[in-house]
């Protein structure tokens, strides 16, 4: 009987031990999407019927190969004093789908953002934990506009595994209002660039800068940083 009561003693030293290492273990998930804005395509759709000049000279601004194309119409379709369309009352919701962590950690989730043209936004996310180790966690996501304004999002919490009490779900809403936002709508709309990154015990700062880095190494010119939800 004593052999057995160590053997017991052995094995749950041996479980906290593997639940320590597995709850330090770093990973992340990451997305990204570079896209002319949906009211950008249906401004340059009117445009296009109605007055192809000043379509082409929009296009050039977001794609140049749509530019060619609408300029080799021009002078089959006559102009017009056709007003511009009305931009629109929102972008997104943007949506990652299922996040799934590298380094096998037992963490799931997804977030979505929504940005209003009164300023307005909407950042969510929902982790769920299946595994033995409590996890430490980060959402961060950032759009940039066409003129290289860089909105920041970002949440952080916890989930808890089968060794600590507490839930194994980390859910978050941030919902507000930001008058860079609202100034910068034009722009957004114009074009846009957005990238999302999870993490796993992570540094707050390291993730941040890691998320505008990985912009700027695919391309994306970042001429400023506005923190809209920012975790200090």
């Amino acid at each position: 009987m004593r052999n057995l009561t160590i053997a017991r003693a052995d094995i749950t030293t041996a479980l906290a031990a593997h639940a320590l290492t597995e709850s330090l273990r770093q990973a992340k998930a990451s997305g990204e999407s570079a896209v002319r804005s949906r009211v950008a395509s249906e401004a340059l759709y009117d445009a296009r019927l109605t007055d192809p000049l000043r379509a082409r000279d929009k296009a050039t601004l977001v794609d140049p190969a749509l530019a060619a194309a609408i300029l080799q119409d021009a002078v089959e379709i006559p102009p017009s004093t056709t007003s511009q369309p009305a931009l629109p009352s929102q972008l997104g919701p943007f949506n990652t789908g299922y996040i799934a962590f590298d380094n096998g950690v037992p963490v799931g989730g997804s977030m979505s953002l929504t940005l209003y043209q009164d300023g307005g936004y909407a950042f969510s996310g929902s982790f769920h934990d299946s595994g033995f180790p409590s996890y430490k966690l980060e959402a961060d996501w950032v759009i940039v506009s066409q003129s290289g304004k860089a909105f920041t999002f970002s949440h952080s919490g916890e989930t808890y595994g089968t060794v600590d009490s507490g839930s194994r779900d980390f859910t978050f809403s941030d919902v507000g209002t930001n008058d860079e936002i609202k100034n910068a709508w034009s722009d957004l709309c114009a074009a846009y660039t957005w990238r999302w990154t999870a993490y796993c015990n992570w540094d707050v700062q390291a993730a941040i800068d890691d998320l505008i880095n990985a912009l700027k190494v695919a391309g994306t010119v970042i001429a400023a940083v506005i923190a809209v939800v920012a975790l200090f």
